[in-house]
């Protein structure tokens, strides 16, 4: 058993030899013929670092299965218009279909390419994240601002002659009260004394956004002066 293991590693190695020799060969033919490697790439379809590593003959740094390593070899040579020894299909043949023996080298697209995947997913997740803050913007300046009135309420009837407005919006919202400006605070509460006519007043509230819209409460307060005297026939 030992011996049969020790056969085969020979047989490997020998592969091996075969496979760096012919990798050796491509990079002495495109020196000899004056070509650099982008012209190549560029030709070929094969990246530059793919071909760094064939012409080194680490195939093993390729980030993919020896198929793939096998149709890159070739399509180089037959740019050089280099001739490859038969022995190359068997070669590989032999270590595609004995997973067990060679360690299996992962697909296109594996954990070689993921940080660069990484990178994908970062920049859709950044597009992603400003698109949705942007949205939020937008819809925050076209949603109307929120009016809460605690008093007075609506159809009071009272006989004072003022009346306390007092209500709460969102923060930096201007309020109106039948035109007129009113202070806020900070937190958007707001509080206004206003005069009244007798007979049925009309209170109209307005919250606006300075480049939004704007709502609008109404409530209406009726005078009703006290009758301090009476006369009798």
């Amino acid at each position: 058993m030992m011996k049969n293991s020790k056969i085969q590693e020979e047989v490997f190695e020998s592969d091996d030899l075969i496979i760096l020799e012919i990798c050796l060969k491509l990079k002495d033919e495109r020196i000899y013929s004056k070509i650099d490697l982008d012209t190549v790439a560029k030709k070929t379809k094969i990246s530059r670092s793919y071909l760094e590593i064939i012409e080194s003959g680490e195939l093993d740094n390729l980030p993919f299965a020896d198929i793939y390593t096998k149709f890159f070899i070739k399509k180089y040579a037959n740019y050089l218009e280099v001739k490859i020894p038969p022995e190359l299909d068997s070669i590989f043949t032999k270590k595609y279909s004995e997973p067990t023996t060679y360690n299996q080298k992962e697909m296109p697209y594996s954990s070689h390419n993921l940080p660069r995947i990484l990178r994908i997913v970062l920049v859709l997740m950044v597009i992603l994240i400003f698109f949705g803050y942007l949205g939020f913007q937008v819809q925050n300046i076209l949603k109307p601002p929120t009016l809460i009135l605690y008093s007075p309420e609506n159809g009071k009837i009272t006989q004072e002659y003022t009346t306390e407005i007092h209500g709460k919006t969102n923060p930096e919202i201007s309020v109106f009260i039948n035109g007129k400006i009113v202070k806020t605070s900070e937190t958007g509460e707001f509080t206004e004394t206003i005069n009244l006519n007798k007979g049925l007043n009309t209170i109209v509230i307005s919250a606006k956004k300075k480049y939004g819209k704007t709502i609008t409460d109404t409530r209406y307060v009726i005078l009703k002066e006290n009758q301090e005297f009476s006369y009798t026939e």
